[in-house]
């Protein structure tokens, strides 16, 4: 029985990923990209995977089509906490400059960084 319902579950992703490729080949500017794999999340939602870095930007940059053509398809951005050891204690996360600095020496995009802390007070420490 769980190998049937294995199956099963692998048949309804491939038929999905099938689906979701079909659909956004109707989006502006489409240029064969496609959805690779598809991974349930715990919290129901899927992970899509697409095959090249340049469909993934493509995606980005149409996501009220994307969630148009899937139908009900909500996509939200993913967010990776990221913690920094020894940062110098003059940087001020507060400080918009700072983070622009951080991007700007980093190569990152103006968006990449949605937010900076201490994880401990400078007075803590």
């Amino acid at each position: 029985l769980e190998e049937n319902s294995e199956k099963m579950k692998n048949t309804l992703i491939a038929e999905l990923t099938s689906k979701i490729n079909n659909s956004i080949k109707t989006i502006e500017g489409y240029n064969n990209y496609k959805v690779k794999a598809l991974s349930k999340m715990n919290n129901k939602g899927l992970l899509l995977k697409m095959t090249h870095e340049t469909g993934v930007k493509w995606m980005k940059s149409k996501l009220k089509e994307v969630e148009e053509v899937i139908g009900g398809a909500q996509v939200k951005k993913h967010i990776f906490l990221v913690l920094i050891k020894f940062a110098p204690i003059i940087l001020d996360p507060e400080l918009k400059e700072e983070k622009e600095e951080i991007k700007e020496t980093s190569n990152l995009s103006k968006e990449a960084i949605t937010s900076m802390r201490w994880i401990k007070p400078i007075k803590d420490q």
